[in-house]
């Protein structure tokens, strides 16, 4: 069992994104660039796609799909006032950012369930480098994450987890876009409309 949850534990590790500003080179000045923190990022955010990557089979049968967590998530950001656009308008110019929702589990006894949560926020972004392929490529400018172990019966409570991640979002997304204060939302979950 222990060597499951380090499993999921390292595999979420390894999901995180970092954002790391490297120190300046001796001598030479500091180059005169914000560096945003992730509430920052979120200003001015008016639509995004939605993905929910694959849901383990075991949730699925226990009632957390896809279906149901990507509709959850994408009501809670239309009262928001997030425009949420199909998929497709996010794989071609020009490039919306996307919400993206991770929900990987193991099953680590008859009775027990590892499980890791994420919701971040994608932004396309292109590289500087000259040696770079030319194209668009999506980086992670807002996270977060959670990580539970829950006994079968509390799985669809999962729904609610994502719901609670959402929450601080948007939150955040309120805080960077006060004028966007439209409805206030009410306690998260999938049985709160």
């Amino acid at each position: 069992m222990k060597a499951r949850i380090a499993l999921l534990v390292l595999l979420a590790l390894g999901l995180s994104g970092q954002v790391f500003t490297p120190p300046a080179k001796e001598g030479s000045p500091a180059p005169n660039i914000q560096i945003l923190r992730p509430q920052d990022t979120l200003k001015g955010l008016r639509e995004v796609c939605v993905q929910v990557e694959e849901v383990e089979h075991s949730f699925e049968k226990l009632g957390v799909t896809r279906r149901k967590v990507k509709s959850d998530v994408k009501r809670r950001l239309e009262e928001a006032g997030i425009r949420v656009a199909d998929a497709v308008d996010c794989l071609q110019p020009p490039f919306l950012p996307y919400i993206r929702i991770v929900l990987m589990g193991l099953p680590v006894e008859p009775s027990l369930y590892a499980a890791f949560l994420s919701v971040d926020l994608r932004e396309p972004v292109t590289l500087t480098r000259k040696s770079a392929e030319r194209g668009v490529a999506f980086a992670s400018v807002w996270e977060k994450n959670m990580l539970l172990v829950l006994s079968p019966d509390k799985v669809p409570t999962l729904r609610t987890k994502v719901g609670e991640l959402l929450d601080n979002f948007l939150d955040d997304y309120r805080k960077a876009n006060p004028s966007q204060r439209r409805k206030r939302l009410s306690p998260s979950g999938p049985d709160n409309p």
